[in-house]
C-alpha cells in the first residue's frame, strides 16, 4: 500500500494493476499490459523452497517494490527468465503416512517446475521500472550494467532509496 494509503499495487495474469483506494467505487488500473508467463512485473525470482512453498499453500504472488515519498510512483522490475533452463523438483512422501490422530493417508508423487539460469547458460534480465500512479505511465530506468543483485535482495534491503522530495532515488548494486 502506497505511504498515504490511496494506492494499492497487485498482479494478475503476469501484469500490474494500481488499484485506487480513495475512489467510490474503488477501481483498478492497469499499469502494465506486456507481462507473460516468466516475463513479469514486481515478481521474486523463486528457490526451491520458496517455490514450494507458495505452490504448496497457493499463496498469492504479491509484488515487490518501493513507494516515492509522495505516493505518486512506485518502482519495482520487469523479470524476463524465458531463455532460463527449466529445473524439476520431485516430491515423494511415503504411500502411507501416518497422521497424528493414527489414521493413513496415501500421498501422490508431486513434480514442481521453477526456472533458475544454469551456469554457461542465459541468464534472467531485470529491468527497473517507475511507474507514475495518476497517469499510468511506466519509464525504464537506464543502467550502466545490469544488475548483479537479485530484486528480493535490492528490495528487501537498503539498497534502493527515494530522496524525500520523491524525484531522485539512489541505487545500490553491490
Amino acid at each position: 500500500m502506497s505511504p498515504d494509503g490511496s494506492w494499492a499495487i497487485f498482479i494478475d495474469q503476469y501484469n500490474l494493476y494500481v488499484h485506487s483506494l480513495n475512489e467510490h467505487p474503488t477501481r483498478q488500473y492497469p499499469l502494465t499490459f506486456d507481462g507473460m508467463k516468466h516475463y513479469s512485473y514486481g515478481v521474486v525470482p523463486k528457490s526451491p523452497e520458496q517455490f514450494m512453498i507458495s505452490q504448496h499453500f497457493s499463496l498469492p504472488v504479491k509484488p515487490i517494490g518501493i513507494w516515492s515519498p509522495n505516493s505518486k510512483l512506485f518502482l519495482t522490475h520487469l523479470l524476463d527468465e524465458r531463455d532460463c533452463q527449466e529445473i524439476h523438483l520431485l516430491q515423494t512422501v511415503p504411500e502411507h503416512q501416518i497422521k497424528n490422530n493414527n489414521s493413513v493417508e496415501a500421498h501422490p508423487t508431486k513434480v514442481f517446475s521453477y526456472r533458475y539460469p544454469m551456469v554457461d547458460a542465459n541468464i534472467r534480465f531485470v529491468e527497473l521500472y517507475i511507474f507514475n500512479t495518476e497517469s499510468r505511465r511506466k519509464t525504464r530506468i537506464q543502467l550502466l550494467n545490469q544488475l548483479s543483485s537479485l530484486p528480493e535482495i535490492i528490495f528487501n534491503s537498503n539498497n534502493i532509496q527515494w530522496h524525500q522530495n520523491s524525484q531522485q532515488m539512489c541505487i545500490v548494486d553491490k
